[in-house]
């Protein structure tokens, strides 16, 4: 887990893996951290690819780069 965003009360979590390829290994920080906090999803920043998973959104950096 590299940051973890506050909103309100909740948070969301943000993992940033630039690289090509997410295994689900890679989902594993996400996913340990839903399970403690009872976060509905959260945030992996890729290098190009832009999916909806169950456990996080991936988002590509530059997309996120731009909404901030």
């Amino acid at each position: 887990m590299d940051f973890i965003i506050r909103d309100g009360d909740s948070f969301i979590p943000l993992d940033v893996k630039y690289q090509n390829q997410i295994k689900k290994a890679d989902l594993y920080g996400i996913i340990d951290f839903k399970k403690t906090t009872k976060t509905n999803n959260g945030l992996i920043l890729t290098k190009d690819r832009l999916q909806i998973r169950d456990s996080a959104t991936l988002v590509p950096a530059s997309v996120f780069l731009l909404l901030v």
